[in-house]
């Protein structure tokens, strides 16, 4: 999912706290100045893409179907565990064992989805900042 600034109208995704242009949703209209830096870079770069698009779909939906399963191991988990309890061949083995496993498969798929987005991120960054380099470079 993504939320759309209202002033600038660019497209950012859930996770990211403050848009491009430093707009920042919980407080406001308050910009830092690291962001001004940011800003300036994405407007002077003529073949920067819209902060929603990227030149790796399948990565996003990679990550995508990566937090899916993610989400439903931990369901699962869950429901292997009041399975347990409730059959009554409660055995404590078994159910630390879904608890665990459970735990671990979550966050390893949680985080397996989130450096797919830290790699997509850093690589528009790095265009970004090419993409100026070279302007200034011509000028």
């Amino acid at each position: 999912m993504s939320w759309k600034c209202p002033e600038c109208n660019s497209e950012n995704r859930d996770y990211e706290a403050k848009c491009v242009c430093g707009y920042d949703p919980e407080y406001s209209s308050r910009k830092s100045p690291e962001t001004t830096v940011t800003t300036e870079l994405r407007k002077d770069s003529k073949d920067f893409s819209p902060v929603g698009s990227t030149a790796y779909p399948a990565l996003i939906t990679i990550a995508g179907i990566c937090k899916i399963f993610a989400w439903l191991n931990g369901i699962l988990a869950v429901i292997g565990v009041i399975f347990t309890l409730v059959s009554g061949t409660a055995n404590v083995v078994l159910v630390l064992s879904f608890l665990i496993g459970g735990a671990i498969g979550f966050i390893i798929l949680y985080a397996i989805s989130e450096i797919i987005y830290v790699f997509i991120d850093i690589e528009k960054n790095t265009r970004i900042v090419a993409q100026h380099t070279a302007r200034k470079d011509e000028k």
